[in-house]
């Protein structure tokens, strides 16, 4: 096996790549929740996730979670929420349309509070200027910060999970902080290239 990493465009290359590879078994694609979300905010995709891939297994399911420096003050979501309402904060995701951005921008929608989105270019240069405080929060995927919650170099918040995470068990959910039916899940699986060539989304 042959791993070819393709970066860019919020996981379009790689997707548009084996949309168009041979429909042989040969090529596969380790996708993830852009995969799905992507046609809905890009002008036009060289790809359908339902008519170009067929689902193979899923092999990450995981919650987002929201993370603050401890220096903000906000020791719970209400505090956050709370200077969220009385002044401009930051809060970076690991992209415009990733779903760290668009769990927080339905968290945001939802509390009636304001802050400052900042995208990154993954989640790895977010978390960096969080501990570094240069901004306030970062939405990302629990894996990603739990170790840096576990240190003490970051507080952690809410997770979006339906239920709380066995891998912080003390950080509530979202629907437990005041936002009942409040779930937003993150995966990733493995997809191979199913038949012949169709339409793409967008236009």
């Amino acid at each position: 096996m042959v791993v070819e990493n393709h970066a860019g465009a919020g996981g379009n290359i790689a997707f548009e790549m084996v949309a168009r590879a041979r429909p042989d078994g040969t090529t596969l694609l380790v996708g993830w929740d852009s995969l799905a979300i992507n046609p809905a905010i890009f002008p036009r995709v060289d790809y359908d996730p339902l008519r170009d891939f067929a689902p193979i297994i899923q092999t990450v399911r995981t919650a987002q979670l929201l993370v603050v420096r401890p220096a903000l003050g906000a020791a719970d979501l209400a505090g956050f929420l709370d200077l969220a309402r009385r002044r401009r904060l930051t809060l970076g995701s690991p992209g415009n349309g990733s779903i760290g951005h668009l769990a927080a921008a339905l968290l945001q929608a939802r509390a009636g509070a304001e802050w400052t989105h900042v995208p990154y270019r993954g989640g790895g240069p977010a978390m960096a200027d969080l501990i570094a405080g240069h901004i306030d929060a970062v939405s990302l995927t629990l894996p990603a910060a739990t170790e840096h919650v576990r240190a003490g170099r970051l507080r952690a918040l809410a997770v979006t999970t339906a239920a709380r995470s066995p891998a912080p068990p003390a950080v509530p959910t979202l629907a437990e902080s005041g936002f009942p039916g409040f779930e937003v899940t993150s995966w990733q699986g493995c997809w191979r290239r199913r038949g012949p060539r169709r339409r793409s989304c967008g236009g």
